[in-house]
C-alpha cells in the first residue's frame, strides 16, 4: 500500500499557486518562433481591452525547404554542473548536479529570415476571458506594420498612438541590434487597423520597452528609452560587452515631434559604469515622474523628474526588492496604490538560471517608498517575498558567460519543479475592479526556445489585501 501511494506521489501534479484560483489563460501558446512581450490598452468602448504584440510571416517557401525550421524543440533533461546558491557574504565556491539544458538567447531567432515580425491586435469586452480574432495593423497605403518593442496608447484626441521600433522604416539607423530598427512613431483614427505614416521618434538605434510609453494629463507623450553603447557595430552589440544608459524622448504635439531628456541615467560608483537600462515611468501624485530602472545588481533603481521627464535625478538603489535584470510593471490602480509586477529573485537564483522563474506583484500606498502585500503570479515555489541584499552589497550578479534558464535540483524547495522557466516582461491594464496582466511564458517544460503569453485577470481586493 506505502508503495502505492509513493507511485502516487511521483506522479501527482505540482500544488497550485494561490492566484490560480482567479482567471488565467494563454493568449498565445508557447511556440517558435516565438512571441514576446505583448502589451495591453483600454480600447475604444467602456470596459474594452486591447492586446497588441506581433505575429509571425513564414518566409517564402522555408516552411517547405526545411519543414521542421519552426517546430520546437524538446527540452533537455541532462545532468549538468551548476553553481550552487550561495549567500551574500559566502566566498566559498561550490557546484552541484542539478537537471539543466535550457536554450541560450541565441537560439530565439531560429527562422530563416528576420523580415517576419509584423504587429497584430485583439480586443476583450469580459477583461481579458475571450478574445477577438487578430487583426493587422496596416499603414496608409495598406501594407502590414512591421515591428515589435510596441507601447499603444490613447492619446488627448482620442486617437490611438504608437512608440514601437520599426522593422522595414527606420532611415538613417545605427546597424546594431533588430538589424537596424529604430523607434518611431504613429497614429490611428479606427481603433487601430490603419496606422499613419511613420515618424522617428530618436535618430539612433534605442528602445522604449513594450508597453512602457504613457500619456499624461497634460497630453505629453513620455517614452522612457534606453541604447547602449559598445565597440561591436553589429546586432550582437547588446549583448557584448555593452553598457545601456535610460532617457526620456517627449512629446507636446500627439508624436508629430520630439525632444530628448537632458539625463542619461546609468550608475556610476567611483568612476566605474554599470548598466541601466528599460525604463519604466509611473506620474506620482505630487506632479513628480517615478522612474524604475532595470540593473544587474541583483536590485532595482529609481530615479524622479520634477519637470514632465526632461530632468532626472541621480538614481538611486531601491533596498527593498530583491530582483533579477528584467523589466517592471508599474501603474497606479484604481483604487489609488501603485502596483508592481516584477522578477523577484535572490542572488543565488540568478546566478542559477532562475532569474526569470519568479513573478511577483506588491503594491504601494506611499507612492513608491516602500512595498507590500507580495503575491506570486509565476513561481516554483511557494516564498513570495524574497530577502534582498545588503544596502551596501555592489556586485554585477548575472550568468555573464551562460544565459541560460536551469530548472532547479532542490525540488523539497522548488516543489513545481521542472517547471516553466520565462515568466518576464510583464503588462498590465485595469477593468472595472479586476487587473488584467499579460506576461511572456516559456522556455523550460513548454520546451527550448518556446515563448508565448499568459494573461491573469485578479480581482484588486485580492491585490490590496
Amino acid at each position: 500500500m506505502s508503495t502505492s501511494n509513493s507511485a502516487h506521489e511521483a506522479t501527482a501534479p505540482p500544488p497550485p499557486l494561490d492566484v490560480d484560483q482567479f482567471h488565467h489563460r494563454k493568449v498565445i501558446e508557447p511556440r517558435n518562433p516565438v512571441t514576446y512581450e505583448m502589451t495591453l490598452t483600454p480600447g475604444g468602448k467602456d470596459g474594452e481591452l486591447y492586446v497588441i504584440g506581433f505575429e509571425y510571416e513564414l518566409a517564402k517557401g522555408a516552411r517547405a525547404k526545411s519543414p521542421d525550421a519552426y517546430k520546437s524543440k524538446p527540452p533537455s533533461l541532462t545532468k549538468g554542473i551548476v553553481p550552487v546558491a550561495l549567500e551574500p557574504h559566502d566566498d566559498k565556491v561550490a557546484t552541484e548536479e542539478a537537471v539543466t539544458g535550457e536554450a541560450d538567447l541565441s537560439t530565439v531567432n531560429t527562422a530563416p529570415q528576420r523580415d517576419y515580425i509584423y504587429l497584430t491586435m485583439r480586443s476583450s469586452l469580459d477583461a481579458g476571458r475571450t478574445w477577438s480574432e487578430p487583426w493587422d495593423m496596416l499603414d496608409s497605403a495598406g501594407s502590414r506594420v512591421q515591428g515589435n518593442h510596441q507601447s499603444v496608447f490613447r492619446m488627448k484626441s482620442g486617437k490611438l498612438g504608437m512608440v514601437y521600433n520599426d522593422h522595414k522604416v527606420f532611415p538613417g539607423g545605427h546597424p546594431t541590434r533588430d538589424a537596424g530598427s529604430g523607434m518611431m512613431f504613429r497614429a490611428s483614427g479606427d481603433e487601430g487597423r490603419t496606422w499613419s505614416d511613420p515618424v522617428v521618434v530618436y535618430p539612433m538605434h534605442a528602445m522604449c520597452c513594450a508597453g512602457h510609453a504613457l500619456v499624461l494629463d497634460n497630453g505629453r507623450i513620455v517614452a522612457p528609452s534606453y541604447r547602449w553603447i559598445s565597440f561591436d557595430e553589429t546586432v550582437a552589440s547588446e549583448a557584448d560587452n555593452y553598457l545601456s544608459f535610460s532617457f526620456v524622448l517627449v512629446s507636446d504635439d500627439e508624436g508629430e515631434t520630439w525632444q530628448q531628456s537632458l539625463s542619461e541615467l546609468f550608475v556610476c560608483k567611483y568612476r566605474v559604469c554599470y548598466a541601466l537600462g528599460e525604463p519604466a515611468v509611473v506620474p506620482l501624485r505630487d506632479g513628480r515622474l517615478f522612474m524604475d530602472l532595470r540593473s544587474e545588481h541583483g536590485r532595482r533603481y529609481r530615479s524622479f523628474s520634477k519637470d514632465g521627464g526632461m530632468t532626472w535625478e541621480r538614481p538611486q538603489p531601491v533596498h527593498q526588492l530583491a530582483s533579477s535584470a528584467a523589466p517592471v510593471s508599474i501603474r497606479r490602480m484604481p483604487t489609488g496604490e501603485l502596483l508592481l509586477i516584477w522578477n523577484q529573485a535572490a542572488r543565488g537564483e540568478i546566478l542559477k538560471g532562475l532569474h526569470r522563474a519568479r513573478l511577483s506583484c506588491a503594491i504601494s500606498k506611499d507612492e513608491g517608498q516602500t512595498w507590500e502585500n507580495f503575491r506570486n503570479l509565476e513561481s516554483l515555489d511557494d516564498e513570495t517575498v524574497i530577502a534582498p541584499l545588503p544596502s551596501d552589497w555592489m556586485e554585477i550578479i548575472e550568468q555573464r558567460e551562460d544565459y541560460w534558464y536551469y530548472q532547479p535540483s532542490h525540488t523539497t524547495r522548488y516543489i513545481r519543479a521542472p517547471g516553466v522557466l520565462r515568466n518576464s516582461y510583464p503588462d498590465v491594464q485595469f477593468v472595472g475592479d479586476e487587473a488584467v496582466i499579460v506576461y511572456d511564458y516559456g522556455w523550460g517544460t513548454c520546451g527550448i526556445s518556446m515563448n508565448g503569453t499568459k494573461l491573469r485577470t485578479i480581482p484588486l481586493d485580492y491585490l490590496r489585501r
